[in-house]
């Protein structure tokens, strides 16, 4: 059992953290990036290390039965041949041999931000009397301005595990306050930029990209509560660092790179204890 033990350390090594370099992370910058190749790579590690916060650390790239399916078709696409598809290899890329070891899939991301959204229209008007108002500089594009705001409270709202129909006016204050804070902030750092831009345009365009970010929260699996406070940290320098569209593609290609990763150091794991004869079973 010892070196059964030290095999799987191994084995899980390699596969789960890509010691064999047969999946490496590219760093080609996107056809649209103004950076240089060199700049773009040390930008994406920027980047990435973002995934090591708290609040996104424990997130996943969704975790339904199409989500997982989606992770799994990946892998077969990577690692079979044409030579495989019959193969003891193809069965253990197979999502069907751990559903059986595995939670039931969640809600769709996409009801669930539905949901959110729903719930914070509702709060909302009686909130921003309380937090701070609709922000001072949402007169320069109020439409994009509220839709940013609103996002943003959803996604705070997601990650903290929060129901806003459930919890107290005064558990939702401070999510309504760092929102409005954080657009507020970046609408200000998008204003101050040297560009020639009308001020206006430079608003709206820092409002799109924040709810292109806070969409790309609200699409994360979340399996444990998180503070408000945690929460607002992590986001603040999250929205601080993104800067356009390819920033968020590159967070959710290594999120979903992450997710792969973890299927085959679960797929190694089941392996072990099949030959130690010992059988996991569905939490459910």
């Amino acid at each position: 059992e010892a070196l059964l033990g030290l095999a799987h350390s191994h084995l899980s090594n390699i596969v789960g953290e890509d010691s064999a370099n047969d999946n490496s992370i590219m760093f080609d910058k996107p056809y649209e990036s103004s950076l240089s190749q060199e700049s773009w790579k040390s930008r994406s590690l920027k980047l990435r290390k973002c995934l090591s916060l708290p609040t996104l650390s424990q997130a996943s790239a969704g975790s339904t039965d199409e989500s997982i399916s989606l992770h799994f078709s990946k892998l077969r696409d990577t690692y079979l041949s044409t030579d495989d598809v019959d193969s003891g290899l193809s069965s253990l890329l197979s999502w069907t041999s751990l559903k059986e070891i595995l939670a039931p899939g969640i809600d769709s991301q996409e009801r669930v931000a539905r949901d959110i959204a729903a719930q914070v229209d509702l709060f909302d008007d009686k909130q921003c009397g309380k937090c701070g108002g609709k922000g001072s500089l949402s007169a320069l594009c109020p439409s994009e301005y509220l839709q940013a705001r609103k996002l943003l409270i959803c996604a705070f709202v997601h990650h903290c595990g929060k129901k806003v129909d459930e919890a107290t006016l005064t558990e939702l204050e401070p999510i309504w306050s760092m929102s409005l804070k954080l657009v507020e902030d970046g609408v200000r750092r998008s204003i101050a930029t040297n560009e020639k831009i009308p001020m206006r345009r430079k608003a709206a365009d820092c409002c799109s990209l924040f709810c292109e970010i806070s969409m790309f929260l609200l699409d994360l699996g979340t399996f444990a509560e998180a503070s408000v406070e945690t929460v607002g940290a992590d986001f603040a320098e999250l929205f601080e660092l993104v800067s356009c569209t390819a920033d968020i593609e590159c967070l959710r290609d290594e999120i979903s790179c992450s997710s792969r990763r973890a299927i085959l150091r679960l797929i190694s794991i089941r392996e072990t204890l099949s030959l130690l004869d010992i059988r996991v079973r569905n939490p459910a």
